[in-house]
């Protein structure tokens, strides 16, 4: 009898268990996979967040029920430890299913990832024509193991490994990833090619190579615009380490994109990773960039010390990174900089200059950039887990079995252990929040507007808005408010229309003595006159600020005309509280 659910090769992309909120299926595997079911394979596509609802019993009939020949894991530093005890799991409910792993990890650990008896083949490197023709041998027996590139397997009791496979150098061979196959959100990530051309010492390349690879810019505008009509995608996460490394190559995708999004009524934005120095050389991307729907864009900029940057092979100044984080007010581009604590040579003193440079970064941007202090991390293959010493550090846990890799230290340095590092992450996430509060009371409208749009319009959250705008109930109330085209600000309509409009206080007023209080997130604003506190009781959307002024007229028995109480007192009023986002107007 036929199983409807039968799959022959089921991928998982296995996290810890520790953040269900975010669960990210891996773009080599969806890659894999596409490449499969294209060629005819029944393919499953599972992330953590889909299983975590089931016990043991479940999951034994989940997988019983799809039934495969092979079941694909990717292993990292922080997932190792579970794929292993789930293979385990796995081998017990289906004792003749083949084990595959692949991943970063692997391409380090070669023949002795087979040391773990669970996992029965490896494929080093990049997986999909390898993994297709190990599907083709093992479901249709089709060729043979010793002709698949990269493939590490058991034979006679040993392990034996073939040659590794050249890399794909036109990767437009490959298709266009298939997001059916893991239940597509609105917001999708997509790689435009692989490697890369540069050596920082922390960062690891092993798998795709120091050069840098990629899809064709025809291909990249196609598939972006297939993307967003097929599945509605609102954002498309670019993850390419080096998205902007060919600057000729960026003007013609974001261009192609800009044309094809015009042309078609589309509208999704773009986020990307942007290296300091391109960007530094090359300030006509910021334009086409934001053309083409950029909101958001990562920058490595890593640490404050100019010494420090030298040891990471980083190849940029901080003269570079300011005159960059200074650009982005110009275009509305918000942006995520990573800084390391922890890491090369780190003593209090080269922190303090981190946090003091970070602090001037934030005001360069005027509350764009948001800052995320992360630990050093040693990832197997890079130099700085080959040679700690080289950078004075000490590695204390190589296999993050206490934590995930950016969660705790897992190096130390002369001058500072884990509790040191520890109480410094925390020094710098308090500082830099309160500068962050403090550029955000200052910020002009623009400003804010793009953090709250670009949550509201693309559900992508800034750092300003996750952790402190979201926080305000009166600012969301005012953008909430402000996406609705009949409602604006007092400067965005002529003053025949302002007069006429309805304001609408948005904030109720609570009452300390003879004083009206509006709470706001940021500022506390008492009122204390008469006509304003009137102002208030008739600022409820009902009633046009000519009819207001009526009433006030009427009721405080003014001897003044009404275009005076206005001009004097009403106008004055609004304009102060729309600073603090608590009034907007109603045509």
């Amino acid at each position: 009898m036929n199983n409807l659910y039968k799959k022959n090769i089921v991928f998982l992309q296995l996290t810890t268990f520790l953040d269900l909120s975010f669960t990210f299926f891996g773009l080599g595997m969806l890659s894999i996979a596409t490449l499969l079911k294209n060629n005819g394979f029944s393919v499953e596509c599972l992330k953590t967040d889909q299983l975590a609802s089931l016990d043991c019993d479940g999951l034994s009939q989940y997988f019983k029920k799809l039934d495969p020949e092979i079941i694909g894991l990717n292993i990292n530093s922080d997932n190792i430890q579970n794929v292993v005890y789930l293979a385990g799991d796995l081998k017990k409910w289906l004792p003749n299913v083949i084990i595959l792993v692949g991943g970063p990890l692997v391409s380090i650990m070669m023949e002795s990832v087979l040391d773990e008896p669970v996992f029965d083949m490896a494929i080093v490197g990049e997986g999909e024509f390898s993994t297709l023709k190990l599907c083709n041998k093992i479901i249709r027996n089709k060729g043979c193991l010793e002709d698949i590139e990269g493939l590490i397997y058991r034979k006679d009791n040993k392990v034996v490994a073939n040659p590794k496979g050249d890399l794909i150098q036109d990767l437009d061979l490959l298709p266009t990833p298939d997001y059916s196959l893991i239940r597509t959100p609105n917001s999708i990530f997509y790689s435009s090619g692989r490697g890369c051309p540069f050596n920082c010492s922390f960062c690891f390349q092993g798998v795709h190579g120091r050069g840098y690879r990629y899809f064709s810019s025809r291909r990249v505008v196609d598939d972006f615009i297939c993307l967003s009509e097929k599945y509605n995608i609102k954002s498309i996460g670019i993850l390419d380490d080096t998205f902007i490394a060919n600057p000729t190559r960026t003007i013609e995708i974001c261009e192609g994109l800009g044309e094809e999004k015009a042309k078609r009524d589309l509208d999704f934005a773009i986020m990307c990773e942007g290296r300091i120095d391109t960007l530094y050389r090359h300030p006509e991307l910021w334009g086409v960039l934001k053309k083409a729907g950029l909101i958001k864009i990562q920058l490595g900029i890593e640490n404050g010390n100019q010494e420090v940057l030298d040891a990471y092979n980083k190849k940029i100044t901080l003269e570079q990174i300011e005159a960059v984080v200074a650009e982005l007010p110009k275009y509305n581009i918000c942006s995520v900089g990573n800084i390391m604590i922890g890491g090369a040579f780190e003593t209090a003193e080269t922190f303090e200059k981190s946090l003091n440079f970070a602090i001037k970064l934030l005001n360069l941007s005027k509350g764009l950039l948001d800052l995320n202090p992360t630990f050093l991390c040693p990832y197997p293959g890079t130099d700085i887990a080959k040679n700690p010493a080289k950078y004075g550090l000490s590695i204390i846990d190589r296999q993050w079995l206490t934590h995930l890799s950016t969660h705790l230290p897992s190096v130390i340095t002369k001058s500072l252990g884990v509790t040191d590092l520890m109480e410094l992450k925390h020094t710098f996430l308090d500082r830099v929040k309160l500068e962050a509060i403090k550029l955000l009371k200052k910020a002009d409208f623009a400003i804010m507007n793009t953090h709250m749009s670009v949550f509201s319009r693309y559900s992508l959250p800034s750092g300003y808005y996750f952790h402190i705008l979201a926080l305000a109930p009166v600012i969301k109330k005012y953008f909430d408010l402000r996406n609705n085209v009949s409602r604006f600000r007092s400067d965005e309509i002529s003053h025949e229309k302002l007069i006429s409009s309805r304001p609408i206080l948005l904030s109720t007023p609570s009452c300390s003595g003879t004083n009206y209080i509006l709470d706001g997130f940021f500022d506390r604003i008492y009122i204390k006159k008469a006509k304003e506190q009137l102002l208030c009781d008739f600022s409820t959307g009902r009633l046009s600020i000519i009819e207001i002024a009526q009433l006030i007229k009427d009721k405080l028995e003014l001897d003044v005309e009404v275009e005076i109480i206005i001009k004097t007192v009403m106008i004055p009023f609004y304009k102060r509280l729309e600073k603090s986002y608590h009034v907007i107007f109603q045509i």
